[in-house]
């Protein structure tokens, strides 16, 4: 199903050696982006919740965007600040 979800799994890797032997796909070509705006929209989603929206950018100059709601982005921030990166936590 596409569109707004409630949950996603994050899972904490120590490096891309690590992430591929978890089974995800990092290999090259790479295509990186460049974030050219980010932009909080309040009522972003049909529950009138607020995203953050990225507006990116490839080395070709195609456009990309993707939104993450703000509560992802809180849930995130706090994993970060409690130092639950670091995988043998």
């Amino acid at each position: 199903m596409f569109g707004i979800h409630n949950h996603v799994e994050v899972t904490v890797c120590k490096d891309a050696d690590d992430a591929i032997a978890k089974g995800f796909v990092y290999r090259p070509p790479f295509k990186p982006l460049k974030i050219t705006k980010l932009v909080v929209v309040q009522d972003g989603t049909e529950g009138h919740h607020p995203t953050v929206d990225f507006l990116c950018e490839d080395q070709d100059g195609n456009p990309y965007a993707f939104a993450i709601t703000g509560n992802l982005l809180l849930m995130l921030g706090g994993v970060v600040s409690k130092g639950m990166l670091d995988p043998l936590t």
